[in-house]
């Protein structure tokens, strides 16, 4: 991606969600030329071409769709479909794509497989992360709960808790952390009152 107004900017597509948003906080959605079946944000993203599906129904419970993962898992099926040709159609230039979890997101393979089916192969960049030590994790989750984490002390902006469908786009005037389903925000924002109320 580039934000240099001389060069030409690349093709990039986004296989994740919060690589989307990434790249629309990095003011590039004009880059974006496909994404995936889940990517509703910024609304700009909505008339982008699609390369993934899921054999998941996304408005079920939580517990309806791990039961449907799990049981696809099981059997080695897939969770997600992937268009390969309308991928190679798209001539990416840059793939944003993960490497942390295979029923969360296209698995990486697979991601692999299609790229390497391309006659240029373009820039990969893999969002990943690292996994805590289980004590840390618990400290963590702990200063979560109690509240006492560094993004609940800043006291000089409101505090807002805000209870929504996990899939609810929302615009965020401020600092926000997302507990693990989404549906859960903490905001920390100057405003009187979250954004679009």
């Amino acid at each position: 991606m580039t934000t240099d107004a001389a060069r030409t900017p690349p093709r990039v597509v986004s296989l994740l969600p919060a690589a989307t948003e990434i790249v629309a906080a990095l003011g590039a959605v004009g880059q974006l030329v496909g994404v995936t079946h889940e990517c509703d944000h910024p609304r700009d993203v909505a008339t982008l071409p699609r390369v993934t599906s899921s054999a998941v129904d996304r408005d079920a419970t939580s517990a309806a769709i791990d039961a449907e993962v799990r049981a696809l898992a099981s059997t080695g099926a897939p969770v997600f479909g992937f268009d390969a040709e309308r991928f190679a159609t798209l001539a990416p230039q840059v793939v944003l794509t993960q490497s942390l979890c295979d029923v969360c997101a296209l698995p990486e393979s697979e991601v692999d497989h299609a790229i390497a089916a391309l006659d240029v192969a373009p820039s990969v960049v893999t969002l990943g992360g690292t996994t805590m030590n289980e004590a840390d994790a618990d400290v963590w989750w702990s200063r979560l709960r109690q509240q006492t984490h560094d993004f609940f002390r800043a006291e000089d902006k409101a505090l807002w808790r805000l209870s929504l469908p996990a899939t609810a786009p929302i615009e965020i005037c401020g600092g926000d952390l997302v507990e693990w389903s989404g549906a859960l925000r903490w905001l920390r924002s100057a405003r009187a009152a979250p954004c679009g109320t």
